[in-house]
């Protein structure tokens, strides 16, 4: 018999070329970088999926804009204030290019209109309102969280939480790491869910994108305009607040008159203050690393981040989104 011609088969190449790769790397290491790896190679490491990371990754099931919370609105758009309670000018250079980002979408669905106000760690909620805060809260492994309030499926107040305790490295990145929390907490202040939930596929572009790559998704994209025409139509709205009913069943909506413009007026809800107190347990309770109690309703996770519904009874609920990016672990 002849014999046997010896061949690489592409899995037994790609073997050794990695390991020859990891081979040169750990020379380089020992011989000429004294203990530390090449920037640009240690930042590419960080960014390594791990085989946790493809484990702990949960199916992704896109929602639609039926099953997600929704502000009051008459079909005609979402005209919105949205506060800025941040501590200094440097969160707010961010603040103000995302204000921009989701006011200039197409199709044009949201009016938005920025305030100061002062600076509030506790980012206690306004009704009607988005309110945007900044604080170190500490080891709480979540780098941004957002925290809205809804009676049924109707939004009435929302707020946005950046946690400096993550963003006093000197990381080359930390821009992109601060633009894309910013872009992404204030994005699920509209109602709008993640467009997917992947560390380790292809980018969307979106920054409600879950990525290894916060500088390819600083800016929302047409996945979001599209959705956000879905939840609310395109046009110049009004608002005006009601007191709650009380029961949480029926349209926050209600009757809507004319606004001089052809117009519909959009009706908001106004919190009863046990919804408020009971709200500042919630968001307490949120900012611990890990802390899921157990009259949490669980609706997404994975180890990049959650989301919850928390029922406070007659309609009332907290959601609790918490973003852990992929570069924290």
């Amino acid at each position: 018999m002849g014999g046997q011609r010896n061949s690489c088969g592409l899995g037994s190449c790609l073997c050794f070329f990695i390991l020859a790769g990891v081979a040169a790397t750990l020379a380089w290491y020992f011989t000429k970088g004294h203990g530390q790896l090449p920037p640009k190679l240690q930042n590419a490491l960080n960014y390594i999926p791990t085989l946790g990371d493809f484990e702990n990754e949960a199916p992704f099931v896109e929602e639609t804009p039926n099953e997600v919370p929704r502000w009051p609105h008459s079909g005609y758009g979402l005209s919105m204030e949205i506060v800025n309670a941040l501590e200094d000018d440097l969160w707010s250079t961010y603040f103000d290019q995302s204000v921009s980002d989701w006011n200039s979408g197409s199709p044009d669905v949201l009016n938005l209109t920025s305030s100061v106000a002062g600076y509030d760690a506790d980012c206690t909620p306004i009704d009607g309102v988005i309110k945007v805060c900044n604080n170190d809260y500490g080891d709480t492994g979540w780098y941004g969280i957002n925290e809205i309030s809804a009676v049924g499926k109707q939004i009435v107040s929302s707020i946005a939480k950046m946690n400096d305790y993550y963003f006093t490295s000197d990381a080359s990145d930390m821009t992109d790491r601060r633009q894309y929390t910013m872009c992404h907490e204030m994005g699920h202040s509209f109602g709008l869910p993640h467009v997917d939930e992947s560390f380790n596929n292809a980018d969307t572009g979106s920054c409600l994108d879950y990525t290894n790559r916060p500088q390819d998704n600083l800016h929302p994209n047409s996945l979001n305009w599209n959705f956000l025409n879905d939840l609310y139509g395109t046009g110049n709205a009004t608002m005006e607040t009601t007191a709650p009913s009380g029961n949480g069943d029926d349209d926050a909506v209600g009757p809507t008159t004319s606004n001089g413009q052809g117009r519909e007026r959009q009706l908001v809800r106004q919190l009863p203050d046990w919804v408020h107190e009971e709200w500042i347990q919630v968001s307490a309770a949120a900012t611990v690393r890990g802390n899921v109690p157990s009259h949490w309703r669980r609706l997404r996770s994975s180890s990049h981040g959650d989301v919850h519904e928390v029922e406070l009874g007659e309609g009332y609920s907290i959601f609790v989104e918490r973003l852990r990016p992929a570069w924290l672990h």
